[in-house]
């Protein structure tokens, strides 16, 4: 019952449907070859992507793979691209993400919407993770072993 007044309070405000959300791909299947200084893609990201603060969400073939927030999406889209493919090996913190994102590494296309106040970037972002129930929060339960 409160993800449907979850839905309809984001409907209300102009945040759902998704149609309302910008689009794009990232190819997170193309990684740094060696002498490259920056991989062309996560330039790409960084260029093509809105760099305003909001709401963003991955998919892969239509399923809703991970809902973020960001001050700067391109940038934080760019550091997930990065995910796919840095080793975690030496890190005093392990973040699930990283791992996460190396199960993915395909064309993946990304959802996003502008919410500049940070505290309703919040409450969008947890009002369509319990919406769209991506798959990575369960990855990350079983990650954390909860």
């Amino acid at each position: 019952m409160i993800i449907k007044n979850y839905e309809s309070f984001l409907i209300n405000l102009g945040y759902l449907p998704l149609s309302n959300w910008k689009s794009g791909n990232v190819q997170h299947q193309i990684q740094k070859l060696k002498g490259e200084r920056k991989p062309p893609e996560r330039e790409r990201i960084l260029n093509e992507f809105s760099r305003e603060s909001g709401v963003y969400m991955y998919s892969y073939n239509d399923k809703c793979l991970y809902v973020g927030e960001a001050n700067d999406i391109g940038c934080r889209l760019a550091g997930h691209y990065d995910a796919a493919w840095l080793p975690q090996e030496g890190r005093q913190k392990k973040y699930p993400q990283y791992d996460f994102f190396k199960l993915y590494r395909y064309e993946l296309e990304v959802k996003w919407i502008e919410v500049q106040n940070e505290f309703d970037r919040d409450a969008v972002e947890a009002m369509c993770t319990r919406i769209f129930n991506p798959i990575y929060i369960e990855f990350r339960r079983k990650y954390r072993g909860n």
